[in-house]
C-alpha cells in the first residue's frame, strides 16, 4: 500500500495582510449598482435562524468592472492552497459583499452542505472595513482562539467546514468581501 500523506493544516486560519488598499477597499464599497439590501439566503429551514439579524448582501458579477478583485482574491487564494491546504481547486464562484449594521451577526455556521455548496474548498474574506468604524463584528472560529488580522485590506482563507461566527456589530457598519474557492466534491 502507497504510503498515505497527511496534511497538518485543514483546520486553520491562514491571513494575509493589506492585500487591499484602503482605497481599493473604499472602491468596492461605493460600487456602482451595489445595492445590499438581500437577506442571507439560509438553505436549510431552521427555525432558530433570525433573518433580521443577519447581514445584507449582494453577489458581485462580472459586469461591474470587477475583474480587478477577482484577479487580486485568486492570487491570494493560489498561494494559500499551495503553501497550505493543497485542495483540489478550480476557481471562484461568487463574490460577495455583506454589510453588518448594528445588531446584526452571523450566529455560528459552516459553508458547506448539500449539493452545490458541497464544491466550496475554501473559504475567503476581506476585512473592507477600517477597524475604527465599527465596534463588535468580529470573525471567531469554534475551538480556536488565536487572533487573526481583521484589519481593513487583510484578507482570511480557511475551510468551508470551520464552525465560525461573526459576533453582533454593537456600533457603526462593517463590510466583507466573501467568496468561496471552489472544485469537486471532498472525497
Amino acid at each position: 500500500m502507497e504510503e498515505l500523506l497527511a496534511n497538518t493544516n485543514i483546520l486553520r486560519v491562514i491571513s494575509y495582510p493589506r492585500i487591499f488598499k484602503p482605497e481599493e477597499c473604499e472602491k468596492i464599497i461605493s460600487l456602482d449598482g451595489l445595492k445590499l439590501d438581500s437577506p442571507v439566503y439560509i438553505q436549510d429551514n431552521i427555525e432558530d435562524y433570525k433573518q433580521e439579524s443577519f447581514p445584507q448582501v449582494t453577489d458581485l458579477t462580472l459586469n461591474n468592472n470587477i475583474s480587478w478583485i477577482f484577479e487580486r482574491v485568486e492570487k491570494v487564494l493560489l498561494h494559500a492552497n499551495k503553501n497550505f491546504f493543497k485542495f483540489g481547486i478550480r476557481g471562484i464562484n461568487v463574490l460577495r459583499v455583506n454589510k453588518y449594521d448594528e445588531n446584526r451577526s452571523f450566529e455560528w455556521h459552516t459553508d458547506i452542505g448539500n449539493e452545490a455548496l458541497s464544491i466550496r474548498k475554501l473559504t475567503i474574506v476581506v476585512f473592507l472595513s477600517k477597524k475604527e468604524d465599527y465596534e463588535g463584528g468580529e470573525l471567531k472560529w469554534w475551538d480556536l482562539n488565536d487572533k487573526i488580522n481583521q484589519e481593513q485590506g487583510s484578507v482570511a482563507l480557511f475551510p468551508p467546514y470551520m464552525l465560525h461566527c461573526v459576533t453582533p456589530i454593537t456600533k457603526g457598519v462593517r463590510y466583507t468581501l466573501a467568496c468561496w474557492a471552489v472544485g469537486h466534491h471532498f472525497k
